[in-house]
C-alpha cells in the first residue's frame, strides 16, 4: 500500500496520549489506551500488506516471520543488551535475578507472559521493571504469527464475517468474564485479550480496501471517529478499563479514521509536526510494521 502521512499523524496522537499518561495520569486519565490505538493501526498496515502480496502471488509465509524478526531484530536486541548491562550494574542481586527472567521472555518474545504473573500493570512492581514496555511488542509479534494463517486458508469473501465473529465472540467471553469478576492481571498482557482490537484494523482493512468513496461522509465519519476517541481518553482510566466493550470504542474511533479518506482531520494528520512525532514514534517501536 501507498505511503501516508495521516497515519503517521495518528501514530503521533498514539505515542502523545501514553506519554501524557506517564506524565501525570490526572492529565489523561486514558492516555494509555494510545497501545491499544497502535494496535489497530498494525492490524490495518499489516492486512493490507499481506492480502497485496497474496494478490501479486508474492507472499511467502515464511519469508513474512523472517522478514518480521529481521526487520525488529537488531535495534531490539541492541536495546535489550543496553538495559541487561544497566541493570548489572545498578540492580541488586534479588532484583537482578529478576531481570535476567524478564530478559530470556522478552528475547523470544514472549515478555508478556512472563509479566502477566505479576502485578498489575499499574503497580510499582511492573512499573520498576525496565522491560515492561516489551510486553506490547510481545502480543504484537504473536499476533503476526496468526494472522498469516487466517488470510491464506480464509476466502476473501468470508474475511470480514469472519473477522468480526472473532471480535464479538473474544470481546464476548472478556466482558462476561469481567461481570463475574475473574479477570487476573495476566488478561491485561493476553494476546487473545487484544486480538479483537488488532482485528478491528484488519476489518476495515478488508471491509473498504480504498476507505468510504462517498466524498460526502469523508469528513463527517472522521470527526466521528475524533470525538469517539476524545471521549474515551477523557473518560476510560486504569480502574475502569479491561479488556471487553469499553476497550473496543477508542479502536474503532481510529479505524473510522483510517477509513475516512482525505479530508480536514486526515491533512491535520498529514502536517509536518504530526508526521515527525509519528515517525519518531515508529522509530521508538523499531519500525515493525512500516
Amino acid at each position: 500500500m501507498n505511503f501516508r502521512n495521516d497515519i503517521q499523524g495518528l501514530r503521533a496522537l498514539a505515542f502523545i496520549s501514553v506519554f501524557i499518561f506517564h506524565l501525570n495520569p490526572n492529565w489523561l486519565p486514558g492516555g494509555f489506551i494510545g497501545v491499544d490505538l497502535f494496535f489497530v493501526i498494525s492490524g490495518y498496515l499489516i492486512t493490507s500488506i499481506i492480502l497485496s502480496k497474496i494478490d501479486n502471488k508474492k507472499f511467502n509465509i515464511l519469508d513474512f516471520y523472517l522478514g518480521r524478526i529481521k526487520r525488529i531484530g537488531p535495534a531490539y536486541y541492541m536495546l535489550l543488551l543496553a538495559i541487561f548491562i544497566g541493570g548489572y550494574f545498578i540492580f541488586l542481586p534479588f532484583d537482578l535475578l529478576t531481570l535476567r527472567k524478564s530478559m530470556v521472555s522478552a528475547i523470544v518474545f514472549c515478555s508478556n507472559f512472563f509479566l502477566g504473573n505479576g502485578d498489575s500493570y499499574f503497580g510499582a512492581k511492573l512499573a520498576e521493571n525496565p522491560l515492561l514496555h516489551t510486553w506490547s511488542l510481545a502480543v504484537e509479534m504473536q499476533f503476526y504469527f496468526l494472522l498469516p494463517l487466517l488470510l491464506i486458508f480464509l476466502k476473501r469473501k468470508y474475511l470480514s464475517f469472519a473477522m468480526a465473529a472473532v471480535i464479538i465472540l473474544i470481546t464476548g467471553y472478556y466482558q462476561f468474564q469481567l461481570t463475574q469478576h475473574v479477570l487476573p492481571t495476566s488478561t491485561y498482557f493476553s494476546v487473545w485479550a487484544r486480538v479483537p482490537e488488532f482485528l478491528i484494523g484488519s476489518f476495515f482493512t478488508v471491509a473498504l480496501p480504498k476507505g468510504v468513496k462517498n466524498t460526502k461522509v469523508q469528513l463527517p465519519i472522521a470527526l466521528i471517529g475524533i470525538l469517539i476517541l476524545l471521549i474515551s481518553l477523557a473518560l476510560i482510566h486504569e480502574n475502569t478499563f479491561s479488556p471487553g466493550i469499553i476497550a473496543l470504542f477508542p479502536c474503532l474511533g481510529i479505524g473510522l479514521i483510517l477509513v475516512s479518506n482525505e479530508n480536514l482531520v486526515t491533512k491535520f494528520l498529514s502536517t509536518k509536526p504530526m508526521t515527525f512525532i509519528g515517525t519518531l514514534s515508529v522509530c521508538l517501536q523499531t519500525k515493525l510494521d512500516t
